[in-house]
């Protein structure tokens, strides 16, 4: 499902020169059947500055807190030349990209897909038109390298590493089900997850066009243990979930009703969670759903109600009892 928070489809005519498939592995550590795991330095240099711009914009009031994001928390003398770099380069991540959404900015998922086709700058200066952007990331290069990019690329290997084991050991019954409730078929390309720091406010986005990538942090304590493996395929679910986002928006047109994302989405995360769950389950692992676990409905009311339209008319979808067609319709009008 195209066009809609953690999901969206981009017009991408310049990057038909380098597909999924035509993508050098040299950052991929892990795989498989259905998911590549990658830790790419560049995707990973390009989020650490935003995440900075992020924190810095936030703290704008307040300069010694500014400064702390940036240099004290390193507790390790940093020259004043590497300062200014490191300044030069935040500041404009916070005066040009901070605003801007890294899920529906046109510019930054275009940016993000040159970065996992780029092996070093020269590359991506080959692959992007945002000269600006990779001007700024370069002169953080030095600083990232030396500072944070050892552990973080050994983190992003430890994050996989302890999860592969039972994720290749779950996937085809999980992905089984996906494909049987959401209605889909896999098309043989592999998913791409990207693991790295920050991943947004809510530390895991998706886009899909030329091809599936996931951004998933790595370090996010929400992610621990069998949570990361659900985000995992959550993640990778907005892929499949096209058939109930057209049922869903086919009957708000027919009976004029509001669109409200938190139903596809809940959906999404209850069946994808509930299938990990089981599949879990037969290994001996046990699991709570991320929803639950993280208490998603206690932020959002319309959450709240939407769980309760799920637990009663969705599970029966799972169940076999009733179509999709008629489980969405119930939800739907139990909402409104």
């Amino acid at each position: 499902m195209k066009n809609y928070i953690l999901i969206i489809a981009l017009s991408l005519a310049s990057f038909a020169s380098y597909s999924q498939n035509e993508m050098r592995p040299t950052d991929k550590i892990a795989e498989t059947t259905y998911i590549e795991f990658h830790s790419s330095y560049l995707v990973n240099l390009h989020h650490f500055i935003f995440n900075k711009a992020m924190r810095f914009s936030f703290y704008k009031n307040d300069n010694q807190k500014q400064y702390d994001t940036l240099f004290a928390e390193l507790k390790t003398p940093v020259d004043d030349k590497t300062k200014s770099n490191v300044m030069n380069a935040v500041n404009f991540y916070v005066d040009s990209l901070s605003k801007k959404n890294m899920l529906f900015d046109k510019e930054l998922t275009s940016f993000k897909y040159a970065l996992q086709g780029s092996a070093d700058f020269n590359e991506l200066r080959k692959n992007s038109n945002s000269t600006l952007i990779i001007e700024a990331m370069q002169k953080a290069d030095a600083f990232y390298k030396k500072y944070y990019w050892t552990e973080q690329n050994k983190r992003n290997n430890e994050f996989i590493q302890t999860k592969i084991t039972t994720i290749t050991g779950i996937e085809e019954d999980v992905m089984a089900n996906c494909s049987k409730y959401y209605q889909y078929t896999f098309s043989g390309k592999k998913f791409r997850v990207d693991l790295t720091d920050y991943a947004t406010f809510f530390a895991a986005y998706t886009t899909t066009e030329p091809y599936v990538s996931a951004i998933i942090s790595s370090t996010n304590k929400k992610h621990d243990g069998t949570q990361g493996i659900e985000v995992i395929f959550h993640e990778i679910s907005h892929a499949m979930i096209d058939s109930v986002f057209v049922i869903q928006q086919n009957i708000c047109t027919s009976k004029n009703l509001p669109f409200d994302h938190n139903v596809w989405h809940s959906i999404l995360f209850y069946s994808t969670g509930t299938f990990v769950k089981n599949a879990l389950s037969k290994v001996g692992q046990e699991h709570e759903l991320y929803m639950y676990k993280n208490k998603l409905a206690d932020f959002n009311p319309d959450i709240k109600k939407t769980m309760i339209a799920i637990n009663n008319y969705w599970q029966q979808y799972l169940d076999n009892k009733i179509s999709m067609q008629n489980a969405i319709e119930y939800i739907l009008i139990q909402n409104n």
